[in-house]
């Protein structure tokens, strides 16, 4: 499976490794069982540094909006993107912009996982 549970320094916090290639289909599975119950308020990091994404910029714009409509419903915690490819970067950074427009402001894209992990604590 390319996305894993890793094992996180943080009890509040629950941090996923994407491995190899992931579509949107498997985007929104992770997404649907790791979002519900105890963890829907859980700050959630995907470490992006190893995968290749299968996505076009129809599915990003989707998978925001489809997500910004669940947090309309009841809030939802915060997710950081960890990207070191520029195109990556750029998707995860389409992927915040689509977010945000689509009322769900946080979603964040870093570069490293301190970086990310620092936006999380400003955010309580």
């Amino acid at each position: 499976m390319p996305v894993a549970a890793v094992e996180y320094p943080f009890p509040d916090r629950l941090l996923f490794k994407v491995t190899g290639s992931i579509d949107v289909a498997e985007m929104r599975r992770v997404i649907a069982s790791h979002r519900g119950g105890a963890n829907r308020l859980t700050p959630i990091l995907f470490d992006l540094t190893e995968a290749t994404l299968q996505v076009s910029a129809a599915d990003v714009a989707s998978l925001a909006e489809a997500t910004a409509l669940e947090m309309r419903r009841a809030p939802i915690g915060p997710v950081a993107l960890i990207a070191t490819s520029d195109e990556l970067f750029g998707l995860g950074r389409m992927y915040q912009a689509h977010s945000t427009a689509s009322g769900r402001p946080h979603v964040g894209v870093f570069r490293d996982q301190k970086s990310a992990e620092r936006w999380l604590e400003t955010l309580g």
